[in-house]
């Protein structure tokens, strides 16, 4: 091994021990673009992570100058346009990362996916002016790469699901809310709706009320929703006591038992929500069930007293 290949594995190596001692996703991405770059003698690495809206995004760039970093913040492109095998010719990589290369004057570049259980996590995306990256080089960015799905394992939001996590808790504040704050029924619909589409990256939400007839009546929407099949997906719902459903990017949860309102999630098709979040939204539908009851009870309450 020489001396430039023995300093790449040293500087992965030291990125992997700041990593574990990290307890944030942030600071442990940009210490691994940093390795990347040193370990590859790239002139930038940036790393993009997926958003649970289905894009991924640029959260970490190493590069010699400032500016660069500041133009490429909030830089993204579709998750499913994410090569399945790491690319090192311009023509082939997507259109943002092309973009990046010129910004960047590279005229070299390596564009490695990074995916766990066969979904897309992640890229890692190094850039350098003259040659291409020969084979040390390739193989010491697979090591970061490696590195960077083990982060976003650990430390990271798998799908939207760290965004998440405190839904069911969120839900029981809408309760009190209502409770304390004697919010009626259509203010907390509207902040259930809100509070499920913003967490979790969906694109839009809707809220269908359960009659004392078990049939369905609109309620209320944060978004734009325009889903010819979801009053079917509803109703199945309602019909066959599922607790959630996944539909083509549609996710239908059921509030209560007995339900008192459906809520439905929008999501991209080539960017379905996780399994463990569906889960959350599982748990997050019965407790936002329970605000829905409060909101009747403060309204009842405050009926009684007039």
């Amino acid at each position: 091994m020489d001396v430039i290949a023995h300093h790449g594995l040293g500087a992965l190596a030291s990125a992997a021990r700041q990593v574990a001692g990290e307890s944030g996703l942030d600071p442990a991405l940009a210490a691994l673009a940093s390795a990347a770059a040193t370990a590859a003698r790239a002139d930038v690495a940036v790393v993009r992570v997926a958003e649970p809206g289905g894009d991924l995004r640029v959260r970490a760039v190493a590069a010699g100058s400032k500016v660069l970093g500041a133009e490429l913040e909030g830089s993204r492109f579709p998750a499913h346009e994410l090569p399945a095998a790491e690319v090192a010719e311009l023509d082939a990589v997507p259109e943002a990362v092309r973009a990046t290369a010129a910004r960047a004057g590279a005229q070299a570049v390596l564009l490695l996916p990074v995916s766990v259980a066969g979904r897309p996590l992640a890229s890692l995306e190094l850039y350098r002016e003259g040659d291409e990256f020969g084979v040390e080089q390739v193989t010491l960015a697979r090591v970061a790469a490696a590195q960077l799905a083990l982060a976003l394992v650990a430390l990271g939001d798998r799908n939207g699901l760290e965004h998440a996590s405190d839904l069911p808790e969120r839900a029981l504040g809408l309760a009190g809310e209502a409770l304390t704050a004697g919010l009626d029924a259509t203010r907390i619909a509207e902040q259930i709706a809100f509070l499920a589409a913003d967490a979790t990256g969906a694109e839009a939400a809707h809220l269908w009320r359960v009659t004392d007839e078990r049939t369905l009546e609109p309620f209320v929407s944060a978004g734009r929703f325009e889903v010819p099949h979801a009053l079917r997906a509803a109703e199945t719902v309602l019909a066959e006591q599922e607790a959630v459903t996944l539909d083509h990017g549609l996710v239908t949860v059921r509030l209560g038992t007995p339900p008192v309102a459906v809520l439905q999630l929008l999501y991209p098709a080539h960017a379905p929500p996780s399994d463990a979040l569906l889960e959350r939204l599982a748990t997050f539908g019965l407790r936002a069930a329970h605000a829905l009851r409060a909101a009747e009870t403060a309204r009842e309450s405050a009926g009684d007293l007039e």
